[in-house]
């Protein structure tokens, strides 16, 4: 039976609008919702996301800089290493769902794009990362930046806007690891200073064009919005492993362990103090061994924190295998968001090329309704 809906939610000739209820739940969960940005663990290591960022109890060598500190004692080599990577982590369907109410497509149900609009567990998310790597038996050194965005929709005078959110961060870390009980406990610590910008802008979902709604132009549109906190800050990690057996390892990782919070930019609109902020995240894993040749992990967020004051947060499970040889190792993986409006994988998969001072590594993430694929290279050189 053809109802009402709000203006600027489903205008398109062609798609008939559903019960009157979708329209009210849109107006109550959009005003009730605030703006959803979120940051999680970045997955650097080519490795680290091909087994489905099952990585806190496995990291080791340079990698262990970022997901881990008390990993770089696991290997005792000295590497360098230069990675790059983009990543969308989730949005396809919330992606699909603007289009829809745009009137640029039919793809989705109406009733189906207004529910997706209106949750407040839905949006895009994506990282950009770059780093340098070098490490020691038991200490290393990074410099990397890393870009996450987040743009989600609200409701303003009966209309969608887009709320768009990102955060650049510019880190220079040294890392060290010490074992203990005779190398069965390792306890492992990063001081980072960080240089961090966040950037906010609204824009009315009827000022975009068909083109405009696209993973990548969205993620853009968040990169280049006005500029609201930006600050240099010390930050902390702190990890810690434990070698259960020679087949089992447990490990446990407290990112950004003080939260520093950002001041408001030059920007006449910026925010106030703390609005953006480096989030606290804490995350367990475990790593088994059933076979020398094959690895098997898991990893747990056991927090939510998000990079913006208000923000809709992001929990991650995720594990996946590898498979080594000689000179080649296969992975694959899958990753949750448990936050997420749909719980539906991220499936990940990977390959490792090693010679004997030489490894290459390239990881790729897809899901089916999402925009585009992910994707994570590194090379690296022992010394």
């Amino acid at each position: 039976m053809p109802v009402t809906v709000p203006p600027g939610v489903l205008q398109h000739p062609a798609i008939e609008p559903r019960a009157p209820f979708f329209a009210v739940f849109l107006l109550l969960a959009l005003f009730a919702a605030p703006p959803a940005q979120a940051q999680n663990l970045a997955k650097v290591d080519p490795r680290a996301l091909a087994m489905g960022g099952g990585y806190v109890a496995v990291a080791d060598g340079y990698a262990a800089l970022q997901w881990n500190p008390a990993g770089l004692w696991v290997s005792g080599r000295k590497e360098a290493a230069i990675v790059l990577g983009s990543l969308p982590l989730e949005g396809g369907r919330w992606v699909e769902s603007l289009r829809v109410a745009a009137g640029f497509s039919e793809e989705l149900a109406a009733g189906d794009a207004v529910a997706t609009l209106a949750s407040g567990s839905s949006g895009l998310v994506g990282e950009r990362a770059f780093g340098v790597y070098i490490v020691s038996a038991r200490f290393g050194g990074a410099i990397q930046q890393i870009t996450y965005v987040d743009v989600v929709s609200r409701f303003v005078d009966d209309a969608v806007h887009i709320d768009v959110a990102s955060l650049r961060t510019r880190e220079y870390q040294f890392s060290g690891a010490h074992p203990f009980m005779q190398g069965r406990l390792v306890l492992g610590g990063s001081a980072k200073l960080v240089q961090a910008q966040g950037r906010l802008d609204s824009v009315p979902l009827d000022h975009l064009a068909p083109a405009d709604l696209t993973s990548g132009e969205l993620s853009g549109l968040a990169r280049s919005g006005a500029v609201a906190s930006e600050d240099t800050v010390f930050s902390v990690d702190v990890g810690v492993l434990l070698m259960a057996s020679s087949m089992l390892r447990i490990g446990a990782v407290v990112k950004n362990l003080n939260a520093p919070g950002l001041e408001g930019g030059a920007e006449e609109n910026a925010v106030s103090t703390e609005t953006f902020r480096l989030p606290r995240q804490i995350r367990v894993g475990g790593m088994l061994l059933p076979h020398p040749q094959v690895t098997l992990t898991l990893d747990l967020d056991l927090s939510t924190d998000v990079f913006v004051e208000g923000a809709r947060k992001r929990r991650e499970l995720g594990g996946g295998i590898e498979w080594s040889g000689d000179s080649v190792a296969w992975r694959g993986g899958l990753l949750f968001d448990l936050q997420a409006i749909e719980r539906r994988p991220m499936y990940t998969f990977g390959v490792g090329l090693s010679g004997e001072t030489m490894r290459a590594d390239l990881a790729g993430s897809w899901r089916p309704d999402r925009d585009g694929l992910g994707w994570i290279g590194a090379l690296t050189a022992e010394f």
